[in-house]
């Protein structure tokens, strides 16, 4: 199954990323739920994100006024209010129901808004990179191709890495995996560039502290294509 183009306008009702995003993550979750131990279990957690689809700046509340109305209830003063913006996201994680539901791995799906400005890229590195720090490896999917931005790159500079050696590597889609030594801990990445046409790869899905299995990206694709009946030549 080929990727399809769900973000050039226009995009046929079915195939439009807001809708189908939600058939293949959904399809991924009960992929994930088949191939795991039965303590682990799949949920889909999708944030609309701060401020955006807003239409105008008309729309937005005034922040100063709702926080002044505050300060004045509670006797304080000088108070700085700054407009922000944090884009939406969709994630597929994996929990453990023995560990109080806790995460153990995660695939975060790249939408627009989280390459179209330098502070959404790195906000989208820095939860990456926060992943990481806990010891979950991300598989970050990221199949805006309307968009050629390396994310890797950013992620890359959020982690400090410097050397010319980590740079220029596509990440349309990756799978990260911290690995631990006691002493130290290193980074594997496994990058694929993905193009409109392209079949998706199968990449090594990390579990934290369980082992990697294999997240075969394109057979959910094309199954979130049937259960949506966009049909192919």
């Amino acid at each position: 199954m080929p990727l399809l183009d769900h973000f050039t306008v226009p995009v046929p009702l079915r195939q439009r990323w807001e809708s189908f995003r939600m058939y293949w993550a959904a399809m991924i979750g009960s992929h994930l739920n088949d191939l795991l131990p039965n303590r682990f279990h799949t949920i889909i957690d999708k944030h609309r994100g701060v401020f955006e689809g807003l239409p105008s700046r008309e729309d937005k509340p005034d922040l100063t006024a709702l926080m002044q109305t505050d300060v004045r209830d509670v006797g304080k003063s000088n108070v700085s209010c700054f407009e922000v913006s944090f884009p939406a996201e969709l994630e597929v994680a994996v929990v453990d129901l023995e560990d109080s539901e806790k995460r153990v791995g995660v695939i975060q799906f790249v939408i627009p808004s989280n390459k179209s400005t330098a502070v959404h890229r790195r906000l989208f590195a820095g939860k990456s990179a926060n992943y990481l720090a806990k010891g979950i490896g991300p598989v970050i999917v990221n199949p805006v191709a309307s968009v050629r931005v390396n994310l890797h790159d950013s992620l890359m500079d959020f982690l400090g890495f410097d050397e010319t050696q980590y740079r220029g590597v596509s990440q349309d889609v990756a799978a990260c995996e911290l690995v631990d030594f006691g002493s130290s801990s290193r980074i594997d990445f496994w990058p694929h560039e993905l193009r409109v046409g392209d079949a998706l790869p199968t990449v090594p899905f990390a579990i934290k502290e369980l082992h990697s299995v294999s997240l075969a990206l394109e057979e959910t694709y094309a199954e979130a294509c049937r259960a949506n009946n966009l049909l192919w030549k």
